[in-house]
């Protein structure tokens, strides 16, 4: 598809399209490219089976593209501010915004003279705005060198790794392509010049648009670290945000003494070695609380003896390929089989100095029978408990933390996140994705504190998951054992990869599918706690010694516990996990339908097909395996439809996908169920687009006349 001219409009199929094997259902992801330039967030995902096609999203420019695309800065953080209602006050139009401010005023003298033909200014504005210390304004930018390397996707445009730069981690990728912004009055995108920018920093990895023509414009961000901060009692969202915003931003004495505080003011052993190489894949035995026991207060240990399922993980959780090895790759057809907490799924390790090395850290060992049997002495009941530190059973955790992990890995393994959709394995067995990416897991992180967070990469790219010790209550809790926490973790990872296709990045990002990610992933955690008999449930209520947990609401069905519906997102603007609290509410309400209808599995994980599959056929006639209980359905409804939503989905998109992923796999047998569920909470057929400009009421109650 084309057009003649500059204004020429052409699209590629990217490389992550795949078809989904429980489903028959193709997914096929297309890129925009206007000008010879990518649309970064040009995307059409489009789903089809048996030739047929099933839905389709769209984000595509469909304005006029010419060489008059202008050169001026059309979009930045603060345009965005000036169109937010007054009354509200996002935390990006406060001290954030002074900050960026301050540090262009700075900034802006010395770029002039910068060839502006390379993201070496733009990638250097970015790193001083972003970075969380002390940085000068004046920081060299004479040093920062910007290479050119191979572009994986079509485009005229080079691709860059931008290297020594202050706080970043890893060289910066940077190209150059358009964005898409709002165009003031108007309902239309308009085209931004920007560099693309990847930057990997101590506590975050971002995606980043900068403006190519003024480098200290930020057009856009997103933060692909998600974490779930405990409140704190100053006010901000986590101790990060405190470090970065509440101090002098720029290490510069240019501040008065007033400005300061108006700022101020406004706030707030390594055991890595293989263990043994063979032909062979064996189980391994782990002293846990086992799947479904949420921490240390709900329920008792027991030793469990090669949980792992083999259609998940054929060769267990502890071999790996030789030529995969994360530790020690070598070329040879042989397995490593590791007798500590490595292998094919995860990797799981103390990090007590809250690093970014893992290769060499600390990790209990097994022995050659992989027994994973190690003390924890902090209950109630066990002598000198009120002393006992999280550091004291280390190898409790870590065993811990490895188990869920995997645990989770095989469910949704079975569910569907499996190597096409690109899910987290060092080897893919020759079943497409790109492999190479188990998730890193440290136990007990010493960077942070009362706090978690999950980074998600593109397909190929490692995972890694922060946990954090908990310090309130004596003793000091560890997060790690608190399943809904890690599980909501493992989650983000999930709605990443399933959202707009496994191989892009930012699909759940902006406020709605940012707090969306966050509501997947409390309602999956909640869902695995769940038992038959109903209660409502708390996030990370053992870990924060608080009965409500994280969140300002317990989730429950009954509205006087838990009032939260659509139109409450008024009330929190862009706080993702406030956001994330309204989605999984819904979800929740939802599943619980289900339930009531199909009634409830004692376990997630299939067993034998008769007893936990029916036979249905879909709106098309194609024939699946449908789960028989509620709770299961649900789970695979929700994952499905992350299959079906297009990029960056809406609350009325996410509430759509997963009607249509009921259509698809049962013919709409609960259609008229969902819908009741939705509309219960304001997210019925009548419900009104969001719009943070606009105040109005954007419930709706209604749902479609075949139902009612």
């Amino acid at each position: 598809m084309s057009n003649d001219g500059f204004d020429e409009f052409k699209y590629y199929i990217r490389d992550d399209s795949y078809t989904d094997q429980n489903t028959g259902i193709s997914h096929t992801y297309v890129r925009q490219i206007v000008g010879g330039l990518e649309v970064a967030d040009g995307n059409i995902n489009i789903n089809i089976r048996n030739g047929c096609v099933l839905s389709y999203g769209s984000s595509i420019f469909m304005g006029e593209a010419s060489k008059d695309i202008p050169r001026q800065v059309i979009w930045s953080q603060e345009t965005y501010c000036n169109e937010v209602p007054q009354g509200t006050e996002p935390f990006v139009c406060g001290v954030s915004l002074d900050r960026i401010r301050l540090a262009a005023s700075y900034y802006s003298a010395g770029v002039s003279r910068i060839n502006h033909e390379t993201p070496i200014a733009a990638s250097h504005f970015f790193a001083i705005a972003a970075n969380p210390e002390n940085l000068s304004s004046s920081a060299d930018i004479g040093s920062v060198v910007a290479s050119r390397e191979e572009c994986p996707r079509p485009s005229l445009a080079d691709c860059w790794l931008v290297s020594s730069l202050p706080g970043v981690l890893s060289p910066v990728r940077a190209q150059l392509v358009y964005i898409q912004t709002h165009a003031p009055g108007s309902r239309h995108t308009q085209l931004n010049l920007a560099w693309r920018l990847e930057v990997e920093m101590k506590y975050n990895y971002y995606e980043a648009f900068v403006s190519a023509h003024d480098p200290s414009k930020i057009i856009s961000s997103d933060d692909w670290v998600k974490d779930a901060p405990t409140p704190r009692e100053d006010g901000w969202p986590s101790a990060l945000q405190a470090k970065v915003f509440g101090q002098n931003i720029l290490g510069s004495d240019r501040y008065s003494v007033m400005e300061l505080l108006i700022r101020l003011t406004s706030s707030t052993k390594s055991g890595s070695a293989p263990g043994s190489i063979s032909s062979e894949s064996p189980g391994g035995q782990y002293r846990v609380w086992k799947w479904g026991i949420n921490d240390p207060a709900s329920g008792n240990r027991t030793l469990e003896v090669s949980p792992y399922i083999k259609t998940a993980s054929p060769l267990g959780w502890h071999s790996i390929p030789a030529r995969n090895d994360p530790i020690n790759p070598r070329d040879t057809d042989i397995l490593v089989n590791y007798t500590t907490t490595i292998g094919n799924n995860v990797i799981a390790q103390a990090n007590w100095a809250g690093g970014s090395d893992w290769k060499n850290n600390y990790r209990p060992e097994g022995g050659l029978e992989l027994v994973f049997d190690f003390p924890y002495g902090a209950n109630p009941w066990d002598d000198g408990w009120q002393k006992r530190e999280p550091r004291e059973y280390i190898n409790a955790s870590v065993a811990h933390v490895f188990y869920i992990s995997n645990m989770f890995h095989d469910l949704l393994y079975m569910y569907g996140f499996d190597e096409p959709s690109g899910n987290f394995q060092q080897h893919n067995f020759g079943k497409k994705g790109v492999e190479g990416d188990a998730i890193i897991i440290h136990a007990q992180d010493g960077s942070g504190f009362d706090n978690a967070f999950f980074l998600a990469l593109p397909d190929g790219q490692k995972g890694l998951c922060r946990m954090y010790p908990f310090y309130q209550s004596k003793p000091h809790r560890d997060g790690g054992l608190d399943a809904s926490i890690l599980i909501h973790e493992l989650s983000h990872g999930l709605s990443y990869r399933l959202t707009g296709g496994p191989g892009i990045g930012g699909c759940v990002g902006g406020d709605q599918a940012g707090g969306m990610g966050e509501g997947w992933s409390d309602w999956i955690a909640t869902t695995v706690r769940s038992t038959s008999t109903y209660s409502d449930y708390p996030i990370a209520a053992w870990a924060t010694n608080r009965a409500k947990g994280y969140r300002d609401h317990i989730y429950s069905t009954n509205v006087l516990v838990n009032p939260l519906n659509y139109n409450s997102l008024h009330e929190v603007q862009n706080q993702v996990h406030a956001i994330g609290e309204i989605w999984a509410e819904i979800l929740w309400v939802v599943s619980n339908k289900l339930i009531e209808k199909h009634g409830f599995a004692d376990s997630l994980f299939p067993t034998s097909k008769v007893d936990f599959y029916k036979t249905s056929s879909g709106s098309d006639g194609v024939k699946q395996f449908v789960p028989r209980n509620g709770n299961t359905l649900a789970l695979q409804l929700v994952v499905n439809a992350m299959k079906l939503q297009p990029c960056n989905p809406t609350f009325i998109q996410a509430r759509d996908a997963i009607i249509d992923a009921d259509d698809k796999l049962t013919g709409g047998e609960n259609k008229c169920l969902l819908w009741a569920g939705f509309a219960s909470r304001g997210l019925g057929i009548d419900a009104k687009k969001f719009e943070r400009t606009v105040r109005s009421n954007i419930n709706g109650f209604n749902v479609p006349d075949e139902c009612k």
